[in-house]
């Protein structure tokens, strides 16, 4: 009941596209928008968008999908704008597997490991590339490991680790419990100001 109270204070002034990921932004900023109703300073959110296990008509596929993640994550950065919190939010991007780079028979994408992640949010220190992009994509390639799979050259728990940071954990422990391998990265970490402005 509280969280329906506080939902129902809390409404957006930013018009959402009428897509599924659209849908669920324009909620997930009607919860942030309630924080205070709600009592809380900081929240974690998972969204999904679902849609990206192309094995077959790849182009066609991505090409809606991402039109409407990016239409989704204008109105959202738009709608943090308005109500003051731009400077608050970080947006991670995730996605349990990549995609390889060669298609299928079906002209699709099979499950594939290295892949592309990124941020948004007002506070970062955005426009920044970090890892390694493969040079060369040919089967000869230091990083390709066969059909377009490419090996990714920065951890997921190097990106998360300097979330964690600004996010206000910086115990050594603290950190070890919430990002558990960290220590299996320590020479890629990616550090708050590495991050964050």
């Amino acid at each position: 009941e509280d969280l329906i109270d506080a939902l129902a204070n809390a409404q957006t002034t930013v018009n959402f596209p009428a897509t599924d990921i659209g849908d669920r932004l324009k909620v997930l900023s009607r919860v942030i928008k309630s924080h205070t109703d709600r009592g809380v300073e900081r929240d974690v959110f998972s969204v999904s968008q679902g849609g990206y296990d192309t094995h077959s008509n790849n182009l066609a596929s991505i090409e809606i999908l991402f039109q409407e993640l990016n239409e989704a994550l204008l109105a959202f950065k738009d709608e943090m704008v308005e109500q003051n919190e731009w400077d608050n939010v970080v947006l991670v991007s995730a996605s349990d597997f990549a995609r390889t780079l060669t298609p299928n028979s079906k002209n699709g994408a099979d499950h594939a490991w290295g892949g592309n992640y990124f941020a948004i949010g007002g506070a970062l220190n955005g426009t920044r590339i970090f890892g390694e992009y493969p040079h060369d994509l040919t089967d000869d390639g230091p990083l390709v490991i066969g059909r377009g799979r490419t090996l990714p050259t920065l951890s997921w728990d190097s990106v998360w680790h300097g979330v964690a940071e600004w996010f206000g954990i910086t115990a050594e422990d603290d950190l070890d419990t919430v990002i558990p391998n960290r220590q299996e990265f320590e020479h890629e970490l990616l550090f708050r100001g590495d991050l964050f402005e």
